[in-house]
C-alpha cells in the first residue's frame, strides 16, 4: 500500500491545498468583481434578498469560490445562512461588536493568522521530502492554528450577538467551549464542521500514523479513533467549509448594516497573484503548473490529462484580472504530445455576463458560439467553420414557422452573432432568410437567390457535427 503523503498529493492533500490558495487569492479583491455576476443566484440564495449590493457579491465571492469546487454547497450555503440569521436577529448588537476595536483587531487578526496558516500549510504540502508524519502532524496544527485564530473569533462573535454577553470575555473562552456553546444558538451545522477527534488532536498532536494499514490513528492515549487519509481529509475540509461559510455570514452582515470595517493591504495579505488559477488547475490532476500573468496575457504550462478546454476556460476567469485579454494553455498530455489552447478572454466574459443577465436563452447560446468560435486548439478551430453554422442555425430553430416579429427577431439577433464571428456567408444567408420570410409574410414570392438562403439555413441546421468539448456552465 502506498504511504499516506503518495496517496494524498494526487487527493485529499492537494484538495487541503486549492481551499488554501483558494481563500487567500480571494481576499485580494481583484477578481472578486468578476466573480460577483456570475454568483448572484447563489448569493441571493444565501443572504434571501432579490437584489444584492455590490459589496456584499464582493464579500461573498470570497466564499462562494472554494465552496462550489470543494465543499457540499448546499451544505456550505445552509451554515452561511444559519450564521447570518443570527446577525440578522439583531442587528443592534452586532453594529455594537463590530464597533469594537478589540473585535475589529480580531476581525483583521484572524484573516492574517488564517493567511500564515496558510503559508504554512502551503509549504508543508510541497514539500515532497517530508515523511507522512510529518505532513499529519503539520496539518494538525495548521488545525490548532485555525481553531484558536478564526474559530474563537467567529464563535464569539455569534454568541456575543446571541447573547448579548461581551465579546471581549467570550473571546478568552476555550474554542471547544464556544463551539458547544454556539450549536446552542442555531449553529449547529456551523459547530458540526469541527470533528472532536481533530480538535483533540491538534491540541495536543496526538497521532500515529500507520504506513502498512494506511491509516491515521487520533488521540492515541485515550479512546484512539482510526482515520483512513480520505476520512481525515474530507474532516479538515469540512472545519474549512464552516469557516468560510461563518466569515462569509459576517461579511454579508457587515455590509448589509452598512459598518465601516477598513479592509487590510492587499500587500500585507502576501496575496500571489497566480494563486488562484494554479490552485484551480491542479485540482484538475494536472502536475508541474506554472502560471505567468502579463500585462493582458496569461500562459499555463502543464503535464496531464487534457480537460474539456471551454469550461476550464470559463472557471478561470474567476481568478484572473479583467485586464487579462489571452489565455494560453500548452500541456504535456497523456497521449505524448504537446497540446496548445488558445482562448480570447472577451468572448468568454460576455458569456458569463450573459448568462448571469439573462439566464438560459438564445441570448446566453449566442454568446457562447461567439466565444468558442474563436478558440484554438494546436492552431485549428476548437469549433469548425461547418459547427459554428450548425450552432447559429439551431438558434433559429421553430421561430422561423412562427409570427413574423418573431421570427425576425430571432433570425436578427443570429445574424448579429455572426457579425461578430466574422462569417460573411452566414450573414448573408441569415439576412437572406430574414427577407424570405417578410415577402412570403406579405404574400410575396421571393427570387430564387434570396429563397435559397432560407434553404441553406435549414440545410445547416439538419447537419450532425460532434462536439470536442462540454459546454461551459460555471
Amino acid at each position: 500500500m502506498a504511504a499516506i503523503t503518495d496517496v494524498g498529493r494526487h487527493n485529499w492533500l492537494d484538495a487541503l491545498s486549492e481551499v488554501a490558495l483558494g481563500v487567500k487569492f480571494g481576499m485580494s479583491g481583484e477578481p472578486l468583481l468578476s466573480v460577483a455576476s456570475a454568483a448572484e443566484s447563489e448569493i441571493a440564495e444565501i443572504t434571501g434578498a432579490a437584489e444584492v449590493s455590490p459589496g456584499t457579491a464582493i464579500a461573498a465571492s470570497l466564499a462562494i469560490v472554494p465552496a462550489r469546487a470543494l465543499y457540499d454547497f448546499d451544505k456550505s450555503k445552509a451554515i452561511a445562512r444559519e450564521c447570518l440569521s443570527i446577525l440578522r436577529a439583531e442587528p443592534d448588537r452586532f453594529r455594537t461588536v463590530a464597533s469594537s476595536a478589540s473585535w475589529r483587531a480580531g476581525e483583521t487578526q484572524t484573516q492574517q493568522v488564517a493567511l500564515d496558516a496558510v503559508d504554512t500549510l502551503l509549504i508543508v504540502l510541497d514539500a515532497e521530502q517530508l515523511s507522512s508524519r510529518q505532513v499529519v502532524r503539520s496539518l494538525l496544527q495548521h488545525v490548532q492554528d485555525v481553531v484558536e485564530g478564526p474559530v474563537r473569533h467567529l464563535t464569539a462573535t455569534l454568541l456575543a450577538v446571541a447573547t448579548g454577553e461581551p465579546y471581549d470575555a467570550l473571546v478568552r473562552n476555550y474554542p471547544t467551549q464556544l463551539l458547544t456553546r454556539v450549536a446552542g444558538v442555531s449553529a449547529a451545522t456551523f459547530a458540526g464542521g469541527f470533528d472532536t477527534a481533530i480538535r483533540n488532536a491538534s491540541a495536543h498532536l496526538d497521532f500515529e500514523v500507520d504506513e502498512q494499514q494506511g491509516e491515521i490513528v487520533l488521540s492515541v492515549r485515550k479512546n484512539p479513533r482510526h482515520m483512513s487519509a480520505e476520512v481525515f481529509g474530507d474532516a479538515l475540509l469540512a472545519a474549512a467549509e464552516s469557516v468560510n461559510a461563518a466569515a462569509l455570514a459576517i461579511a454579508v452582515a457587515v455590509d448589509e448594516m452598512g459598518i465601516d470595517i477598513p479592509t487590510p493591504d492587499v500587500a500585507s495579505l502576501g496575496v500571489v497573484a497566480d494563486a488562484m488559477p494554479r490552485a484551480m488547475l491542479r485540482l484538475l490532476g494536472w502536475e508541474d503548473v506554472a502560471v505567468v500573468i502579463e500585462d493582458a496575457s496569461v500562459a499555463v504550462t502543464a503535464r496531464g490529462a487534457l480537460p474539456a478546454l471551454i469550461p476550464t476556460a470559463g472557471a478561470l476567469l474567476v481568478s484572473l484580472p479583467d485586464r487579462v485579454a489571452e489565455l494560453e494553455f500548452s500541456v504535456d498530455a497523456n497521449d505524448g504530445a504537446r497540446h496548445v489552447f488558445r482562448a480570447p478572454l472577451g468572448g468568454l466574459r460576455e458569456y458569463r455576463d450573459t448568462k448571469s443577465r439573462l439566464g438560459e436563452g438564445v441570448e446566453t447560446e449566442l454568446a457562447f458560439a461567439i466565444a468558442v468560435s474563436r478558440c484554438t486548439l494546436d492552431g485549428a478551430r476548437v469549433l469548425s467553420q461547418a459547427a459554428v453554422r450548425h450552432y447559429l442555425a439551431m438558434q433559429v430553430g421553430p421561430k422561423i414557422n412562427g409570427p413574423l416579429p418573431d421570427a425576425i427577431k430571432r433570425l436578427r439577433l443570429v445574424r448579429e452573432a455572426a457579425v461578430s464571428i466574422g462569417d460573411a456567408e452566414a450573414i448573408e444567408v441569415f439576412g437572406g432568410a430574414m427577407t424570405t420570410v417578410r415577402l412570403v409574410a406579405q404574400g410575396l414570392a421571393p427570387d430564387a437567390v434570396t429563397a435559397r438562403h432560407l434553404d441553406t439555413l435549414v440545410k445547416w441546421e439538419s447537419e450532425r457535427h460532434k462536439k470536442p468539448f462540454g459546454l461551459l456552465s460555471n
